[in-house]
C-alpha cells in the first residue's frame, strides 16, 4: 500500500487542481485536433459524463474552456491560501496571546484539521468564552463568521482570512490536555 504524506489541505487541493488543469488542457487539444464528431466524442470521454451529450466541436470547446477556467480559479485560490497560511496562523495566535489566552498546540488535531491550538483547556472554558474570543477576532480582523452573527447556541464559528479557513470553537480533547480518561471533554480551540 502506498503511503501518502499530506502537506496541508491547501497544497493537496492545489496539486489536485493542477492535475485537472493538465487533463482538461489535453482534452481540449484532442478535441481541437478531432476531424469529425466520432473523434470529438472519443476525446471527450476523459472529461466525464457531463460532456457526453455535447453535439459539436464549438460547443465542446466552449464547455471545456469554461470548466478549465473554473479549475484554474480554484487552483489559484488554493495556492494563495497555502502561501498565506503561516502568516494567518501566526497573526491569529499572536493576537489571542495578547488577549491573555496562552495557546497550546495540539499534537493530534481532530479529523479534518491540519493544525489545532487549545485556547482554553476543558476544565476552564465556558460557552461565554467562545463568544468573547470569536467576537474579538471578528472585530479585530473585520471577519464575518459562517453563521452570520456571533451569539446564540453555536458551538463553533468558522472564518476565512486571506483564503485560509479557520474555526474557533469547542473541539474534543484528543491530546495530552485531556483531563478525562473517556476523552469526552471539549476544550475551546483554534483549528485550521
Amino acid at each position: 500500500m502506498k503511503r501518502v504524506i499530506k502537506a496541508s489541505k491547501y497544497s493537496d487541493n492545489a496539486a489536485k487542481y493542477e492535475r485537472w488543469i493538465g487533463i482538461y488542457a489535453d482534452i481540449i487539444s484532442n478535441v481541437v485536433a478531432a476531424k469529425d464528431n466520432a473523434e470529438m466524442t472519443a476525446a471527450l470521454e476523459d472529461a466525464g459524463k457531463m460532456f457526453s451529450r455535447i453535439p459539436n466541436k464549438p460547443e465542446a470547446i466552449k464547455a471545456l474552456v469554461r470548466q478549465l477556467s473554473d479549475v484554474v480559479s480554484d487552483y489559484l485560490l488554493a495556492t494563495t491560501a497555502n502561501a498565506s497560511f503561516p502568516a494567518v496562523r501566526d497573526e491569529l495566535i499572536s493576537y489571542l496571546k495578547q488577549l491573555g489566552y496562552p495557546m497550546i498546540k495540539v499534537r493530534t488535531p481532530g479529523r479534518g484539521f491540519d493544525e489545532a491550538y487549545v485556547i482554553l483547556p476543558a476544565d476552564e472554558c465556558e460557552h461565554e468564552d467562545l463568544k468573547t474570543v470569536a467576537s474579538a477576532v471578528s472585530k479585530e480582523f473585520g471577519l464575518r463568521p459562517d453563521t452570520g452573527v456571533i451569539g446564540g447556541s453555536w458551538t463553533s464559528y468558522e472564518f476565512k482570512m486571506n483564503g485560509v479557513a479557520f474555526r474557533i470553537g469547542f473541539e474534543q480533547d484528543l491530546d495530552y490536555l485531556d483531563y478525562d480518561p473517556s476523552s469526552k471533554e471539549y476544550s475551546l480551540q483554534l483549528t485550521f
